[in-house]
């Protein structure tokens, strides 16, 4: 996680490419404090991190809350500085969680992310065992659902 004026927070290396991980990230403005969560799970920690990001141009307009980016003080992103992310779902609260609020939020909705996908194409078995014209066996039909459903 990047922060501007502060050091980055990693998670500890604790996920790995090509699986669905959750990632929770808080920061608590009373305490200065950034915790990362992996998989419902505390990751790293960090206090007197100021979060210093900007909601508003330099003209005064608001800017979007953005995800693998950040926002410039005059709107625009960060050149070379775009993430490299899939992702399924995003929670944003005006407030820091606490762990148990966010492992509770991890394990009500983990069934979501961790159903088995035999070929790897991105549609669970259990939808693919659904429809006729798809097997869970087969990579190249998620290409046919595009065609299908466009």
């Amino acid at each position: 996680m990047g922060h501007w004026g502060s050091a980055d927070i990693g998670w500890n290396s604790t996920q790995l490419a090509s699986e669905w991980t959750a990632i929770a990230y808080t920061w608590d403005a009373d305490t200065q404090t950034t915790t990362v969560y992996t998989n419902g799970v505390l990751a790293n920690s960090a206090t007197g991190v100021a979060l210093d990001t900007a909601s508003e141009d330099s003209n005064g307009f608001s800017l979007p809350f953005v995800l693998g980016n950040q926002n410039n003080a005059d709107g625009t992103r960060t050149n070379g500085l775009n993430g490299s992310l899939t992702v399924a779902m995003v929670r944003v609260s005006n407030s820091a969680l606490d762990s148990d609020a966010v492992l509770a939020h991890y394990q009500s909705e983990v069934g979501i992310f961790t159903q088995k996908d035999s070929d790897g194409d991105g549609i669970v078995d259990s939808v693919e065992d659904m429809f006729a014209f798809l097997d869970k066996n087969n990579p190249d039909d998620a290409a046919m659902t595009r065609t299908k459903t466009a």
